[in-house]
């Protein structure tokens, strides 16, 4: 086999870098700071979940999957404000980096009612 190692590169699919479809030597457009917001609180989250032990429960209790069938028909921005203001309230965010930033994404999101 004659590509023994390498790919095998096929001259009729690949791209012209000059082609304006073309990515070769394009910037990647950054991260909105949502996103970037969204993505450090659920790693935060993942790691105190895993501190906790909390890998070995499985499901969701009753109580909980009425709650997110209560707000299946909001908005996401209300179901965010809602999910992220209880965990406030119930205390369930022990670190205060983390409740900083779940607070902070509140402010972001207003109250929408």
């Amino acid at each position: 086999d004659d590509n023994y190692g390498r790919a095998a590169f096929d001259f009729e699919s690949a791209m012209d870098r000059w082609s304006s479809t073309s990515t070769a030597g394009k910037k990647r457009v950054p991260p909105t700071k949502p996103y970037v917001d969204f993505l450090l609180v659920y790693d935060l989250l993942k790691r105190d979940a895993k501190a906790a032990n909390l890998s070995k429960y499985e499901g969701y209790s009753e109580e909980m999957l009425h709650q997110l069938f209560e707000l299946s028909n909001a908005s996401s921005t209300r179901q965010l404000h809602t999910l992220f203001h209880r965990m406030l309230e119930r205390g369930d965010i022990q670190r205060s980096d983390v409740v900083a930033r779940v607070q902070g994404i509140l402010k972001d999101l207003g109250n929408p009612n």
